[in-house]
């Protein structure tokens, strides 16, 4: 158990190495939505770890206090919204759906300032 601890990420890499080698052999057939998928996802870890990484950095140059579960929301939201639109564009099973998944993902983006304000009545 402590080899898989400290190796976590070599497991992964070599799961995900492993089924990409079916999907690209031919062994296995590749699933309507996998492109969507990967993007979508792929885009949201990014999109959360460059928002924390950004709340800093802007925090430090405005002189303000750095919120990092602001810069992570705002970040995955965001960053899901433009990931889940372009992923719809790339994948032909999603077609024609791209407008209206990017607004499902805009809405709740709208309430975060809402949630935020609840929050702090709250403490």
């Amino acid at each position: 158990m402590d080899f898989l601890k400290k190796n976590l990420w070599l497991v992964g890499l070599i799961a995900v190495l492993s089924i990409w080698g079916l999907f690209a052999s031919g062994l296995i057939d590749t699933p309507p939505g996998l492109r969507f998928g990967l993007i979508d996802n792929g885009v949201v870890l990014l999109g959360m770890y460059l928002g924390v990484d950004l709340d800093g950095w802007l925090a430090a140059r405005l002189g303000r206090e750095a919120n990092p579960l602001m810069a992570a929301v705002c970040g995955a939201t965001c960053s899901n919204m433009l990931s889940d639109g372009v992923a719809a564009y790339m994948d032909s099973a999603m077609a024609g759906m791209e407008i209206g998944i990017i607004l499902g993902c805009l809405i709740p983006i709208l309430l975060i300032g809402l949630c935020e304000k609840v929050r702090s009545l709250k403490k």
